[in-house]
């Protein structure tokens, strides 16, 4: 992807505000080095902070934007804890179905934990734990998928788990820099 191809950040009233060029420039940087760099660029630009180029210099470093990537993760996984709910008062749901989404959302939540975990260990520069942390919060996201995968039956999360396998391998790849 074109570097310049992150050139703003939510703004008030849901705008969208120009990021200062360092910004951009290092945002490009950092996730050329993900799995999926497009994934990180498009989460990367709802969730920077807009600042000007002044301050942009304090954001470039691997631990902010690792932070900045996982913001992402724990938004989406809120998204997918939703969706879960929303399902789970569908008439006449299946209950076999049920039980697996019921998984989902203790999958979700553990993910949660996992997120916060990792940003105790972020601030202590623990790297074991951030790892045993991030590499747990890919597992959580896949343990929803196995349950449908099991029922041979599609999944109704699968949007939701794929993106967010794919932010938190991103993670993980933003992890190895710190």
């Amino acid at each position: 992807m074109d570097p310049t191809a992150i050139s703003s950040v939510a703004g008030v009233g849901g705008g969208l505000l120009p990021l200062p060029p360092l910004l951009n420039a290092a945002v490009a940087e950092f996730c050329k080095k993900t799995d999926y760099p497009e994934q990180c660029q498009s989460s990367a630009q709802h969730f920077l902070p807009a600042v000007g180029e002044a301050k942009a210099a304090a954001l470039v470093d691997a631990v902010a934007f690792l932070k900045v990537q996982m913001a992402a993760c724990r938004a989406k996984a809120e998204a997918a804890q939703s969706s879960v709910a929303a399902l789970l008062k569908q008439p006449g749901m299946n209950p076999m179905v049920a039980s697996t989404l019921q998984v989902c959302d203790d999958s979700y939540s553990d993910a949660f934990d996992n997120l916060d975990a990792t940003d105790k260990a972020v601030e202590a520069r623990d790297k074991g734990t951030i790892n045993s942390m991030l590499s747990a919060l890919v597992d959580d996201f896949s343990t929803c998928e196995d349950g449908f995968t099991e029922m041979q039956a599609a999944s109704p999360l699968a949007a939701f788990d794929g993106a967010l396998s794919k932010l938190a391998s991103n993670c993980l790849a933003i992890a190895d820099l710190i």
